[in-house]
């Protein structure tokens, strides 16, 4: 009868701990918290590490990347836009979601960190590929009222 009840318990245990909600890995991408005056003071230690920075949003540029693809023309959309602290500090960030984020938007940015880095298709410098951008004051109706 124990052998049973134990088996019961162990089961009900490995049950319980298996039953964990499915989380997007974007959403849960290993972050270090920093502040964008840290993270240029040593980029280094920082390159091809998720970080998680605030700041303003500003001098946003949308932009088509035209490459080829087998021999197929193919267009990628992205954003880039600077991200900075009160001191006027910035980082780069480069996104291929833009979601509602304006100029002089406070957000979080969370992504992959790059101080330096060449691809095919376009070069990084002091940049962060956002996995996730969240808007902690719009200032989308500030002007409006005016």
């Amino acid at each position: 009868m124990k052998k049973i009840i134990l088996s019961t318990i162990l089961i009900a245990a490995l049950f319980s701990a298996c039953n964990k909600e499915w989380k997007d890995p974007n959403d849960t991408m290993p972050a270090t918290k920093l502040s964008i005056i840290t993270l240029l003071a040593a980029p280094t230690v920082y390159d091809g590490a998720g970080v998680n920075v605030r700041g303003m949003v500003w001098d946003i540029v949308h932009d088509d990347l035209v490459y080829s693809n087998d021999g197929y023309i193919e267009t990628k959309s992205f954003v880039v836009f600077k991200v900075s602290n009160q001191e006027g500090n910035f980082v780069n960030v480069y996104t291929e979601t833009m979601d509602e984020v304006q100029e002089g938007d406070l957000v979080e940015v969370v992504g992959i960190y790059r101080r330096n880095f060449e691809s095919e298709l376009r070069n990084y410098t002091n940049e962060i590929e956002a996995k996730k951008i969240r808007v902690i004051k719009s200032m989308k109706h500030k002007y409006e009222d005016s």
